[in-house]
């Protein structure tokens, strides 16, 4: 799910950046906010358009562990530098790595204090994060992403709905030991939040709009997409070994795409 999560978000990235209005007399003309980065690669994959400025936001230490290995690999970080000098040279005009914490009420100073620009069209992309939010610290980051951005700007994101949130919690209260599952549920644990499966309505009062035509999807309708022939092998995951009981209890169990954009 992973591999097809990442590439769909990729594609619907560059769509994105490449629909946005641009100022061509400044340097910077669009920007690029990954949300909980992680180790994520799209500074050095990915073929941004000219004037895209990238930002990755996560906790310092995951920040430091990072600029760590991509001096490992010799990755290039520093756009001023000589890109022939690196194994994995940028392919953006620039890579600012922000170390901060999402519910700390001064993030958006501390990515101000890098170079972020408010008011310019950005894309922000928040891959395999929301769920590990409380619903009022969604909702408050997605207002304040909305506050902060300018005409054009995007969102993109992956969240799990309200019957797999609740499915999860469920299967928690009955973890046994064996094998898969009890694996799988070391995942769920952290979980904390499952967007309704009205999705454009839950956006709608935080600034953006997710009513155009594909812009939710169920991931098991993208996967053949990216080369991908079976969504679950034929025993499933470890997450489904009470998946009829609880879609019988919750609602079906969905993993969302979004490709939402800021409200006019």
């Amino acid at each position: 799910m992973v591999v097809q999560r990442t590439n769909y978000l990729d594609d619907k990235l560059m769509g994105a950046l490449a629909a946005m209005p641009v100022n061509v007399a400044t340097p910077v003309k669009r920007q690029v906010v990954l949300l909980g980065s992680g180790l994520d690669t799209k500074a050095w994959r990915l073929d941004f358009p000219s004037g895209t400025a990238i930002f990755e936001v996560d906790q310092r230490d995951m920040s430091g562990f990072k600029h760590r290995r991509l001096e490992a690999i010799k990755a290039q970080t520093d756009a001023a530098s000589d890109p022939a000098k690196f194994k994995h040279p940028l392919k953006a005009a620039s890579w600012t790595s922000v170390g901060t914490d999402l519910m700390h009420p001064e993030w958006v100073a501390d990515l101000e204090d890098q170079g972020f620009q408010k008011g310019l069209p950005t894309a922000y992309v928040a891959e395999g994060l929301l769920y590990y939010l409380s619903p009022n610290a969604v909702k408050s980051l997605l207002a304040t992403l909305a506050e902060i951005s300018g005409p054009g700007s995007a969102l993109l994101f992956s969240c799990i709905n309200e019957g797999f949130y609740s499915g999860a919690k469920s299967d928690l209260s009955k973890a046994g030991t064996d094998g898969m599952w009890a694996t799988t549920l070391k995942f769920t644990e952290a979980f904390q939040f499952g967007i309704t499966d009205d999705v454009a309505g839950f956006l709608r009062p935080l600034g953006w709009d997710a009513s155009a035509d594909g812009a939710v999807k169920d991931v098991r309708n993208v996967y053949q997409a990216y080369g991908v022939q079976e969504f679950l092998p034929p025993k499933g995951l470890g997450f489904d070994k009470n998946r009829e009981e609880n879609e019988k209890m919750f609602g079906p169990k969905v993993y969302y795409l979004v490709n939402a954009r800021l409200s006019p």
